[in-house]
């Protein structure tokens, strides 16, 4: 520590212009750098609703909703599933592990569903899917 002041008091111009050369790339990095208020991201989501005209929150929840949880389930990376019953409709929010095929999940949430869907045909329409 005492040779780095030593140095700096033999040397002062030296010391000057190596904090000058620092503060000019600092300055260059900060002025380089992107920044965006909305970034792209593309969430691994897919959401279903089903819509059950006339039932009340807990007949959809019984009916539909426990029946598409339970096949989501057993699909191959899926992270979480959230589901919201409400009167007349059913939402469920698949969310699946980052890099994941949006293309091939979908299809596959899809062929899934059709035992489930065929089941609530009978008392509902048929579940849309959204991205």
């Amino acid at each position: 520590m005492v040779n780095l002041t030593k140095f700096a008091v033999k040397r002062p111009v030296t010391i000057i212009l190596c904090l000058i050369t620092i503060a000019y790339f600092g300055v260059q990095s900060l002025l380089g750098t992107k920044v965006e208020l909305t970034p792209e991201m593309d969430l691994p989501m897919l959401v279903i609703g089903t819509v059950y005209a006339g039932a009340s929150p807990e007949d959809i929840n019984d009916l539909i909703t426990t029946k598409q949880e339970d096949a989501i389930s057993s699909l191959d990376s899926v992270d979480t599933i959230n589901s919201y019953s409400k009167d007349n409709v059913s939402i469920v929010l698949v969310q699946y592990k980052y890099g994941t095929n949006l293309d091939t999940a979908y299809i596959n949430l899809k062929k899934q569903l059709m035992e489930s869907a065929m089941i609530c045909q009978m008392i509902s329409k048929s579940p849309e899917y959204w991205n």
